[in-house]
């Protein structure tokens, strides 16, 4: 008798506090919760081409009395990828957007040649892609723009992004000698 008092005892106890746990969380017909998206700022940059990011450019001529040449090569892109960062300020409240650049330079200038470089935007990805250097310009030892304007954005992969368009422009005939050159040309996309 007594084990069955302590047992209706024990009973009544869990079900008053079951009925104020209950109470405590009652049931609606919506919650919420907070999500936290913590976007963080990107800068990727890689050169593409198929099966190598080595090109050559080979002046030649066959014609006694012409000077030398080279064909554009087009075999390489870069692509992007960027998400960049802002700021609010003044009255009323105005987006400064922060934007990137890539720049590119040579370690090594070839004496009697210029190499070109130009850019231009192919087809592919979403966002704020800048504004390409479409007009060749040459190659220095100090960085130039060649893609300025870039905001959040990505370009795609493999044959997307920038093309870039390498030419090869005799400047001083006198100084070309025959010789293997090797230059590294670098891009940098700006943080």
């Amino acid at each position: 008798m007594r084990k069955l008092l302590l047992f209706f005892a024990a009973v009544g106890l869990m079900a008053g506090f079951a009925g104020r746990v209950m109470a405590q969380n009652a049931m609606t017909d919506n919650d919420n919760h907070h999500l936290n998206l913590n976007i963080g700022e990107i800068a990727l940059l890689a050169i593409y081409g198929s099966g190598t990011t080595d090109i050559t450019l080979a002046p030649t001529t066959t014609t006694p009395g012409t000077k030398i040449a080279a064909s554009d090569n087009t075999a390489l892109y870069l692509n992007v990828s960027s998400v960049v960062t802002s700021a609010w300020a003044g009255e009323p409240l105005v987006e400064t957007v922060d934007t990137r650049s890539i720049l590119v330079k040579a370690d090594v200038l070839v004496p009697g040649f210029d190499i070109k470089v130009a850019a231009t935007k192919i087809a592919g990805g979403e966002g704020t892609f800048g504004s390409a250097q479409g007009t060749a310009f040459a190659l220095t030892t100090s960085d130039q723009p060649i893609v300025t304007g870039i905001g959040s954005c990505w370009t795609d992969v493999d044959a997307k992004g920038y093309q870039l368009t390498y030419s090869l422009v005799t400047n001083t005939y006198a100084n070309l000698r025959v010789g293997n050159n090797l230059v590294h040309v670098t891009y940098t996309l700006t943080e």
